[in-house]
């Protein structure tokens, strides 16, 4: 079984390789070799991710605790592993500004952006202006695949400052992942994202709005059912994992009364 940083930062990784796969038999000449090139690293850092992850056991927790000078060294190593990837990622982009490619030079700046933020150490909690960041860089790379078919606007309320507004790392961006991937790809009108933000009585209210084809009362529901009950059987799907991953980390670092709603009309 996937350790949960595996299992998020892979399927990403699949999603990518099956774009650049296409991309394979549209591209030639140079845009061919870079595609072959990150896909290449794409498994490479998919392997790392899978060999260097603690594996589940059934062991109670103080049977498998590690000293503190072992957690040291795990982390220090864990932040030095990935960096080859980096380095050849900006080689790569390097080249193609030398070869005059702006366009597979923005990609692969996205990519390694993206990834050095997944896989990073730092904090479970960040800046809302990190977090909107990461979105920013995950929409630049979707930029390549549905060109000019959505468009995302932002509503921040101008008395909130992102620099201290803090929430769990990597929570808006499977969110509008999950709006593209179900909600606007099957679309054929222009689809639009809104994230909204906006201060409320008990803190921060975050939205994130599309105008895709919605869901049925059955499915919506089920969801809300499953983010409300955390005993209940998860869905199997991408999206049913990541939004009760999203709505349990939100109530561990908050508290039960915050979390996930969906809405549908």
């Amino acid at each position: 079984m996937f350790h949960k940083k595996s299992k998020r930062i892979l399927l990403p990784l699949v999603f990518l390789g099956l774009i650049l796969i296409v991309c394979l038999f549209m591209w030639k000449g140079w845009n061919r070799i870079v595609a072959i090139c990150i896909l290449c690293l794409a498994a490479a850092l998919a392997l790392w991710q899978f060999f260097s992850a603690p594996k589940d056991t059934s062991f109670p927790a103080e049977s498998v605790a590690l000293p503190q000078p072992a957690l040291h060294q795990n982390l220090l190593m864990n932040q030095i592993n990935p960096h080859f990837l980096y380095n050849t990622l900006e080689s790569i982009r390097g080249k193609a500004l030398l070869d005059g490619n702006a366009q597979v030079a923005d990609m692969v700046e996205a990519l390694s952006a993206f990834f050095r933020y997944n896989v990073s150490t730092s904090s479970k909690l960040v800046s809302l202006a990190v977090e909107m960041n990461n979105v920013d860089e995950y929409l630049r790379i979707q930029s390549f695949r549905f060109s000019a078919r959505f468009q995302i606007e932002k509503e921040i309320d101008p008395d909130i400052d992102q620099r201290e507004c803090y929430l769990p790392k990597l929570t808006l961006q499977p969110i509008v992942e999950n709006a593209i991937m179900h909600g606007l790809e099957s679309l054929e009108e222009p689809g639009i994202i809104i994230l909204r933000v906006r201060n409320c009585a008990r803190g921060v209210f975050i939205s994130v709005q599309d105008n895709g084809i919605g869901m049925d009362e059955e499915t919506l529901n089920e969801l809300n059912r499953r983010l409300n009950d955390p005993s209940a059987e998860t869905s199997k799907s991408h999206s049913g994992i990541a939004l009760n991953n999203i709505n349990q980390r939100i109530k561990l670092c908050f508290g039960s009364e915050y979390g996930l709603m969906i809405y549908s009309n």
